[in-house]
């Protein structure tokens, strides 16, 4: 991103970060909202949840070094939370009906996922960029997203069980042999990751609910 901290770069008139946070604070299914963010990012963080009256922000606490150490402390500042859901406040576009199928969705296996398809070419290479072992399937697989959703004692669980790095909760939660509800994801759910997503983000921002 340019070394600009993304999550408090400018989308509308807000900070990326401010867009999650509204989204959750008014569901009313969400009831408490634990924000984890680096070390030089807690004061900002606490000043915006302050200035916008964020009354379901419970915790605002420093992260890790690992995404599943944040999510881990985040975990544990939610005590009274019988069901979690963790999301990446990169992805500022996330819908309100978004995280209902989520909260639906859980009550399946436990642990849900909002997924996507693909719709590209799907390939593997080798280590210098070339082409191998022909076109994947693209029908078998699928783009995962947040918010990811779990009952809290399979989370715990996995968080316990699973020492190696994993780079989402659904992964840990497989790995101890819960499988994955998946519901239906959203195109506007995009991570930003480049300064060019911001440039869509800003463009798709008036279409989001």
């Amino acid at each position: 991103m340019g070394g600009i901290d993304k999550i408090f770069a400018p989308l509308g008139e807000m900070p990326i970060l401010l867009h999650s946070l509204i989204r959750f604070q008014e569901h009313p299914n969400i009831d408490h909202i634990s924000l984890v963010l680096s070390s030089d990012s807690v004061d900002r963080g606490s000043e915006l949840v302050r200035e916008n009256n964020l009354h379901k922000v419970c915790s605002v606490t420093t992260g890790g070094p690992r995404r599943q150490d944040s999510v881990r402390i985040g975990l544990s500042k939610l005590s009274a939370c019988s069901l979690i859901l963790v999301h990446d406040v990169a992805r500022p576009l996330i819908e309100t009906d978004l995280i209902s199928r989520g909260l639906g969705a859980v009550l399946v296996t436990g642990v849900a996922a909002p997924v996507l398809p693909i719709s590209d070419t799907v390939t593997s290479v080798d280590s210098d960029g070339n082409f191998k072992n022909g076109i994947v399937d693209r029908k078998m697989f699928r783009l995962v997203q947040t918010p990811q959703v779990f009952k809290r004692g399979i989370l715990e669980r996995a968080h316990n069980e699973i020492l190696q790095t994993v780079t989402d909760d659904a992964t840990m939660s497989q790995l101890i042999g819960i499988k994955t509800e998946s519901f239906e994801g959203s195109r506007l759910n995009f991570k930003i990751t480049v300064p060019e997503d911001l440039i869509i983000a800003r463009a798709l921002l008036p279409f989001t609910t």
